[in-house]
């Protein structure tokens, strides 16, 4: 035995040598070619348990995981890919027992990922669970709105649809849930009306359980902020349709009306008075034509008063009188008198 086995390292000892060198090369190269870090952190555990039951409470909700492997490797890990997950619905739960507690070792075999790197470390590694009676309770939902829409817009209904959801977990948590509120909805430099999906948020940050449905679509109503104003003594014009024949010669009675106007307060301190035009047609019934208002654009016209006109032939003009004749037979306008020098 003693001879063979000098044999066997006495023989090609140089080749042996040169292989040793070789894998402790190769060794050191893989090391060196694998031994890259990258830590994913803000991860939340996933706790699968049997039904009816749901978590309580979790001795901490922020893990952070450390992958070790080639820069290939790593570059596909993030926190998009990274699942933690403890898995104990094959445990056995006393109902009579309303509330329990687990510790849960963590290891590689609880993080999911699509890569080939090695789980390094998981931070902490070791947690308590509490665990009670899971129920389901239906809640009203509160629309998250940020931002404003345009100057003279305003919001005015807001609907969801579904307008209520479930929300399931611990039963004694959900007693003091009494609505949910949704991510938040930008209204900045919205011009008009607009539906949008959005996620509906957990209670609190550190609940355990899940909402049906998860998204929900919100219309949003807006309308202009608008108010009322009256402008007096707006003189009304006459038309005619030139194929009807000409223009007689009419005035409406009265001559003038007032208009109320509505529309946004800006829109409306701007506004010049000779920008409000009424009109009223020259038609054959001269016992009421009914007057129209032209305003600029972004105005709505209220009421008229009065909204119809009465149309009367224009007076004649008064004749001039008559001046006495002069003694060559024609007239002249007397002359002015003379200033007379104050003494």
């Amino acid at each position: 035995m003693k001879s063979i086995l000098k044999n066997l390292f006495s023989s090609n000892v140089k080749l042996k040598a040169m292989a040793l060198v070789l894998a402790l090369l190769s060794w050191y190269i893989v090391n060196i070619i694998t031994n890259y870090d990258k830590t994913i952190a803000n991860l939340d555990l996933n706790v699968d348990l049997p039904d009816g039951w749901a978590v309580l409470g979790k001795t901490s909700s922020d893990f952070q995981v450390t992958f070790r492997g080639t820069k290939e490797d790593l570059l596909l890990i993030d926190d998009r890919t990274v699942l933690l997950n403890a898995d104990l619905t094959d445990g056995e739960f006393d109902k009579r027992e309303y509330e329990t507690t687990r510790q849960i070792r963590l290891g590689p075999r609880n993080v999911t990922h699509n890569s080939k790197a090695r789980v390094a470390e998981i931070d902490p590694s070791l947690i308590e669970v509490r665990i009670g009676l899971e129920g389901q309770k239906q809640l009203p939902l509160r629309v998250n709105l940020t931002g404003d829409p345009v100057l003279g817009m305003q919001v005015e209904t807001i609907v969801t649809d579904p307008p209520r959801v479930t929300l399931y977990g611990a039963s004694e948590r959900l007693e003091a849930i009494t609505a949910l509120q949704t991510s938040p909805l930008n209204l900045s430099d919205r011009v008009g009306s607009f539906e949008q999906r959005v996620d509906v948020l957990p209670p609190t940050a550190d609940w355990v359980g899940r909402v049906e449905p998860s998204r929900v679509l919100v219309r949003v109503t807006l309308v202009g902020l608008t108010e009322d104003r009256r402008f007096t003594g707006i003189p009304v014009r006459l038309y005619r349709d030139p194929a009807e024949g000409p223009m007689p010669d009419l005035i409406p009675n009265p001559a003038l009306v007032d208009v109320s106007l509505q529309g946004s307060p800006a829109l409306l301190d701007a506004l010049d008075v000779s920008e409000i035009r009424a009109f009223a047609e020259a038609g054959p019934d001269t016992n009421g034509s009914r007057v129209f208002v032209n305003i600029p654009a972004g105005l709505e016209v209220l009421d008229v008063n009065p909204a119809r006109v009465r149309l009367r032939p224009r007076p004649l003009p008064t004749p001039i009188p008559a001046l006495p004749p002069t003694e060559t037979g024609s007239q002249e306008a007397p002359s002015e008198p003379e200033n007379e020098e104050t003494p």
